[in-house]
């Protein structure tokens, strides 16, 4: 009896095996379709039935985004612009958690649970119409919370 609980435990873990990996492929294709087809001529990107190797490697597609888009200057607004709200907002964020977490004031309680409640919203709702989460009657549990959905 036990040989065949061992038998059994292995076929389940090569079928859950078998299964991820099943999915991580599946998930994976579209981005090595992706890159592949980054490296293939026009003609033949638009070509049926489509391959997935490129007959011909080019980087003709690389070199013309460099040529016709002012790609580093992009790439630097980028970067100066994701740096700069990083700090601000560690900054901001470290100095709140701590206010939160140390000092008492009155309402810590219904400011944590709004914060709480505001953090499951997505970004999109937060500026308009995330305080219907918080009920306007000034109560201490957050109310309607499936209402803010984007």
């Amino acid at each position: 009896m036990p040989q065949d609980n061992r038998a059994l435990r292995l076929t389940w873990r090569l079928l859950t095996a078998a299964t991820g990996l099943a999915i991580a492929l599946a998930m994976l294709f579209p981005l090595v379709w992706m890159v592949a087809t980054s490296f293939k001529p026009e003609p033949e990107i638009v070509s049926f039935p489509p391959r997935l190797l490129p007959e011909t490697f080019t980087l003709d597609n690389y070199i013309g985004v460099w040529e016709r888009l002012p790609f580093t200057r992009l790439f630097l607004n980028t970067v100066v612009f994701a740096g700069a709200v990083t700090v601000c907002s560690l900054l901001l964020d470290s100095m709140t958690a701590y206010a939160l977490a140390r000092l008492r004031f009155r309402g810590k309680g219904q400011s944590s649970s709004w914060s709480w409640c505001c953090s499951w919203c997505p970004s999109r709702s937060r500026s308009s119409r995330c305080t219907t989460c918080w009920p306007a009657s000034g109560g201490s549990t957050p109310s309607r919370a499936s209402s803010c959905r984007g």
